[in-house]
């Protein structure tokens, strides 16, 4: 299965890890009242394709702290990273 949306992405982990290790990544605190607000933030966004738009000179390259990077998406660093893989 080749992922398309995040989704996919989410399933796969599920596969692929160990039940507490998915929990711990796909859960959140307490009551996870936050985890609810963040998603219920997300749904609320959508991405709106233009159709018959010239896209031949659209980029994604943009500057992050003065480095230039073609692909504006980050992975910031999160505890426990050796409970998913053994290199952490």
């Amino acid at each position: 299965m080749t992922p398309l949306n995040v989704a996919d992405y989410e399933r796969l982990a599920e596969a692929k890890l160990d039940p507490g290790a998915h929990g711990y990544y796909a859960g959140g605190a307490d009551d996870e009242l936050t985890l609810r607000d963040n998603l219920a933030a997300f749904r609320r966004r959508q991405l709106r394709p233009r159709l018959l738009v010239d896209v031949e000179a659209c980029t994604t390259a943009t500057t992050v702290l003065g480095q230039e990077i073609e692909l504006p998406v980050l992975v910031a660093p999160v505890a426990f990273q050796r409970v998913a893989h053994p290199g952490g």
